[in-house]
């Protein structure tokens, strides 16, 4: 017996060798088959005896199957038109010529499957069958986030400009595998034992790197002697092969390459599918298998605005369609629902975890939130109404899974919703899920109370624990839903998908409070008439009762933003209105999950007022605040982070602001609008280190703090006739100062590369007096990425008496507060400090500057230049939160 790490599959042979237990990982054809050759090299015994027969043991039957059929695909795919013809291959499709060749390769190379002890040989046909459902399966566990959907013939064929197009329109999606998955470290929220690990991480990294180089060395010497050791001839030998090697691997990298290209501008679009394909089709007929050529067909176009990329139609659909395989195409739908369809027949907690299972499989695609896991779903709803939770504390989405769910108890709103019981024992609470995608908030509310009811039951002895079946089961489910639970859809194909998740395929439609309106639009333009619905019974029950619904709570994850072409009145930050509709639908309780740039007036389309009034109504009971949204939504990038909410207009007074980044959770208890910042302070850091400035300077405003030496934007600049006059892009400078351009005239660097020209005094049409002042310029635009550290502001430099600057610039001391070109650059100084720019950071969360991101920064002396340890000292900053400054700013040169 031999034990080899790798040789086998680099030309070593040991001609006695009979057997190979294959156990390396990897699935390419050529080190495999590799592997093949070194055990049918032929052996003779001493004795006589001749080796006859030899194996290669592999305890991986897909990776086999692949690797015999893409061996065979590759051969027949070599042969030339005029070699097919001489053959009478030229009319066989490429499949069929695919198992000729593997029918070919069978002969001399046997495949065997062993099942029950029995070895039995496969033919061709059992071999593709097999092959088939092994990607059939591979397909529907990874959501169709996987190479073996696609038709490579049929993508290569495809006009490369349409693909770009599509992907450019949103059909694009980086492969998830591939993405570069460095971790953010953040030392300043590191424990001891974090750091620790971290630190041995790096050591061992070091030495791995070392013995790679100590390796590389070693095998670099073992070359050169043999190179001096051949002739000239074998060096001229070696180095033709080489370069045919270096050619080959740089062709099918480059090939390689280019598949992966042509698949991340349709993955968007593949990825979408699967869920499409578990709610089944909303239109034509509902039986009808969903196939590749019928998929436009089958789904509604209001459902395929909602679930496709926003630019994506079924046309350009309908054009990129033969690049998918047809046959995994139809099975992998098939499977979804056949899935489903076992689910009917299993009690609710197999069910709900059967149906989870098969949420698992579906990929969310970059950057977007078109599903809410089921993870999710249960640290929002268990963090902030509690129930049954089908997670550990640790919410790992690999290990943190319970096979027996546990009780959350968050005090009175648990009780209120889910021990609210009247004297028949039935549950009163009614809880509304507005825009249900998947059902999945509707299933975790759905159980938490479905327990509390059969709890009931049980007690009364209407029916026993331990031999409850499953038609018992579902009728207190089904009662549950009836009664209890009401879902809003924006579409017909999210009705649909809600349904299968409640009640798979079975027929109780007419219990379900589920309802298709034109959500988005109404909550954009009729918000009042949206909510008057709502709330009537008529509206649920499909009758003209005006008897009031009367909602306890109201959940869901809404739809976060639309653009004008969706709603032709509005464009921007969408998920505001649905809170509002919340908060009309006077429910006691509201819980949804959404982006948190509304905390700091970030929002695209999110009005200042709107903000306001949200953080200084006290009806916030706990926000949990993620700073990365990755840390919530795995995948999912969301600038600014996410948070979920419970809120509660009968509370009145503190919140407990739970903040997560890193790993690393920090509570707070207060009002959310902190030291009167306008805004939510989401950095514990920041409200203690403002608490201290505060102390010392008192509370600083607009009026008395840096933010009073800021002009307003577009200083110098006018608009007249259309022409913006010393705005970014005007040219009406010279580049050499003259008699008739006397005045220096500062602008962006990228029209002119000196950064400068000269202007008359003519061109300054506005703010003339501030021309012959000392000032200072800055950038009113810099932005670079999320991560940390970086500079938050660009390089301010000193602006000379007769010198004005573009709309590229802000103007720091317009009102003439600076005396002289010192006091400018001790003010400068001031502004480059790590302290200045973190006090900038705790309002700025976007690439402009504005005069209200400075409020928090103290006036100084400017008589004399500052630094960062003055200035910790000066406001008595602790060693933590001076480390903690120093690593979120780098230094401005």
């Amino acid at each position: 017996m031999t034990i080899s790490c790798g040789r086998l599959t680099t030309g070593v042979t040991v001609a006695p060798w009979t057997a190979v237990f294959y156990l390396k990982g990897g699935d390419r054809a050529a080190t495999y088959m590799q592997t093949i050759f070194r055990v049918q090299s032929p052996y003779k015994t001493p004795d006589g005896k001749m080796k006859t027969e030899c194996y290669v043991f592999d305890f991986a039957p897909d990776r086999t199957l692949k690797i015999v059929a893409e061996t065979s695909k590759f051969s027949s795919m070599a042969k030339t038109k005029d070699k097919q013809k001489e053959e009478g291959e030229e009319e066989k499709t490429q499949e069929m010529r695919d198992k000729d060749t593997v029918r070919d390769f069978i002969e001399l190379c046997p495949v065997i499957s062993m099942d029950g002890g029995k070895m039995s040989p496969m033919d061709v046909n059992t071999i593709y069958k097999k092959l088939e459902s092994v990607y059939i399966d591979r397909l529907v566990r990874k959501g169709f986030d996987d190479n073996c959907l696609y038709v490579q013939e049929e993508l290569n064929k495809i006009d490369p400009n349409l693909l770009n197009q599509i992907g450019e329109n949103g059909g694009q999606a980086p492969d998830e595998k591939r993405k570069d998955a460095k971790d953010t470290i953040d030392l300043s929220h590191m424990t001891e034992e974090q750091r620790a690990a971290w630190e041995e991480k790096i050591r061992q990294k070091k030495a791995e790197a070392a013995e790679k180089a100590k390796k590389k060395a070693q095998k670099d010497e073992e070359f050169r002697k043999q190179w001096e050791s051949w002739s000239e001839e074998e060096r001229e030998e070696w180095q033709r092969q080489e370069a045919e090697r270096i050619a080959r691997r740089e062709q099918a990298k480059k090939d390689r390459e280019e598949f992966r290209k042509r698949i991340t501008n349709i993955r968007g679009i593949a990825l979408r599918i699967p869920l499409l394909m578990y709610g089944g089709a909303d239109a034509g007929d509902m039986k009808e298998d969903i196939t590749v050529d019928n998929f436009t067909r089958k789904i509604k176009d209001e459902s395929w605005a909602e679930f496709m990329p926003k630019g994506i139609s079924k046309a350009d659909f309908n054009k990129i369609k033969k690049c998918f395989n047809a046959t995994r195409f139809e099975e992998a739908g098939k499977k979804y629902r056949a899935l489903t369809r076992e689910a009917d027949f299993m009690h609710v907690d197999e069910r709900i975890r059967q149906i989870t299972e098969i949420f698992s499989y579906f990929r969310n695609p970059d950057k977007e939130t078109v599903l809410t896991p089921w993870r999710v779903v249960n640290m929002h709803m268990s963090d902030t109404v509690g129930g049954y939770c089908f997670y550990d504390e640790s919410f790992d989405e690999k290990t943190g899974q319970l096979v027996t769910p546990r009780y959350v108890d968050q005090g009175d709103v648990t009780r209120q919703l889910f021990d609210n019981v009247d004297l028949a024992g039935e549950v009163q609470t009614k809880i509304l899920e507005i825009n249900s995608k998947t059902g999945l908030y509707p299933l975790y509310i759905t159980y938490s109370l479905y327990r509390r009811r059969l709890d009931e039951y049980i007690k009364a002895e209407c029916i026993e624990r331990e031999s409850v079946s499953v038609q018992e089961e579902q009728v207190v489910w089904d009662d549950i839903v009836k009664d209890n639970i009401y879902v809003i859809c924006n579409t017909p194909m999210a009705v649909g998908i809600t349904r299968r998740t409640l009640f798979g395929f079975r027929d109780v439609e007419r219990k379900a409070n589920i309802k298709n309106e034109e959500l988005i639009k109404r909550a954009s333009n009729d918000q009042e008439g949206l909510v008057k619905e709502l709330r009537t019974v008529g509206f649920w029950k499909g009758n003209s009762s005006k008897q009031e619904m009367k909602f306890n709570a109201v959940v869901g994850n809404p739809p976060y933003q639309v653009s004008l072409s969706e709603i032709s009145s509005y464009s921007g930050s969408i998920y505001p209105f649905f809170i509002d509709i919340a908060i009309n639908l006077d429910s006691k309780y509201i819980s949804m999950i959404t982006p948190s740039r509304w905390m700091t007036k970030d929002g695209q389309g999110i009005k200042d007022e709107w903000v306001d009034k949200m953080i200084n109504c006290n009806h916030f009971i706990k926000i949990f605040d993620y700073l990365n949204a990755n840390e919530c939504f795995p995948g999912v990038e969301i600038k600014g982070g996410v948070n979920y909410f419970l809120y509660s207009k009968s509370h009145n007074g503190s919140c407990e602001h739970y903040l997560t980044y890193n790993g690393h959770t920090e509570v707070k208890n207060g009002n959310l609008n902190a030291l009167n910042a306008g805004i939510v302070i989401r950095d514990s850091y920041a409200k203690i280190i403002l608490e201290k400035i505060f102390k010392k300077e008192g509370e600083l405003t607009c009026e008395n703090s840096f933010a009073k030496l800021i002009s307003p934007r577009d200083f110098f600049t006018t608009k007249i006739n259309g022409e913006s006059i010393l705005g970014s892009n005007w040219k009406g400078y010279v580049d050499q100062i003259d008699v008739n351009h006397p005045i220096k005239f500062y602008l962006n660097k990228q029209l002119n590369q000196n950064g400068f020209g000269w202007i008359s005094e003519d061109d300054i049409k506005k703010n003339k007096q501030a021309k012959n002042m000392h000032k200072i310029y800055i950038s009113k635009a810099y932005g670079a990425g999320e991560s940390f550290p970086h500079q938050i502001l660009g390089i301010p430099f000193y602006g000379e008496p007769n010198s004005v600057c573009s709309v590229t610039y802000i103007v720091i001391g317009y009102n003439g507060e600076f005396k002289s070109q010192e006091e400018c650059e001790n003010a400068i100084s001031y502004i480059k400090t790590k302290f200045f720019r973190y006090l900038v950071l705790i309002k700025k969360k976007t690439q402009n500057v504005t005069r209200e991101l400075f409020q928090f920064v103290p006036l100084q002396d400017f008589s004399k230049p500052w630094t960062d340890d003055e200035l910790y000292t000066k406001y008595n900053l602790d060693i933590f939160e001076r480390e903690y400054i120093e690593s979120l700013i780098k230094p401005m040169e």
